[in-house]
């Protein structure tokens, strides 16, 4: 959560956060948000929750639904919802430089599903407008505003970290989802330190067409993504 004045903590946003916090938009990180119980590709503020199936994703809408029910006093709370973030000196694809390099990444129906993401400074700018311009209680996607095959999104970015994906196998969604849960929790049972090749988180961001409207942010917020996946990638290879 971010705010004017010193932090509010979700416990504080009743009686004491008053005084602390004039203003919070909170970050509420949708990369694998639920599946929709609509069919929808397209998804905006209006689009019902589906079911998480992990649970980062089932923590994130619960903190959201609290955090909008809570007596705010003068405390106003703005809701942003970005996707995947990335950029210069990101660790969450640290994983899957570590599978691809010991050659076991896969892409899930050859990577053409559509993934939807965000620059961390194109964020760090939604985050500036909501405080002077967001609606209280209003939520907001944000984006970099180009939806994409993941194949063209994540064979660049990796590249970035010295990864080549071209040669890389493929697997069906129809086999990967239960692969994945059979993988994930029998790295739990095991308590192994390092990530099976494929996840549940990897099977809900790389194996559903997902992209996310970011209307709401352009005429509320007067946002404008800023940073292009050229430029970001750029800046990512000479880090």
């Amino acid at each position: 959560m971010i705010c004017r004045r010193p932090p509010c903590t979700p416990r504080a946003s009743r009686p004491g956060c008053d005084a602390s916090c004039s203003s919070a938009p909170r970050p509420s990180p949708r990369a694998v948000n639920a599946v929709p119980s609509s069919t929808s590709r397209r998804v905006d503020e209006s689009t019902p929750e589906g079911r998480p199936n992990i649970a980062y994703s089932r923590v994130k809408p619960a903190t959201e639904r609290a955090l909008l029910k809570a007596r705010s006093g003068k405390t106003e709370l703005v809701v942003l919802r970005p996707p995947f973030i990335w950029g210069r000196g990101m660790t969450t694809i640290n994983e899957m430089v570590e599978v691809a390099e010991g050659g076991r990444f896969a892409w899930i129906d050859d990577g053409r599903h559509i993934v939807d993401f965000v620059h961390v400074e194109n964020l760090a700018g939604a985050a500036i407008l909501a405080l002077t311009r967001g609606r209280h209680q209003g939520i907001y996607y944000v984006t970099d505003g180009t939806p994409m095959p993941i194949r063209d999104f994540l064979t660049p970015l990796l590249a970035t970290r010295g990864v080549d994906l071209s040669k890389s196998r493929s697997v069906p969604l129809a086999m990967a989802a239960p692969m994945a849960a059979m993988m994930d929790r029998t790295a739990r049972l095991l308590r192994r330190k390092t990530a099976p090749p494929l996840t549940n988180w990897l099977v809900g961001f790389a194996g559903r067409d997902r992209s996310y409207d970011i209307t709401a942010a352009r005429k509320e917020l007067g946002y404008s993504p800023d940073v292009t996946l050229e430029k970001g990638l750029s800046e990512m290879s000479f880090s």
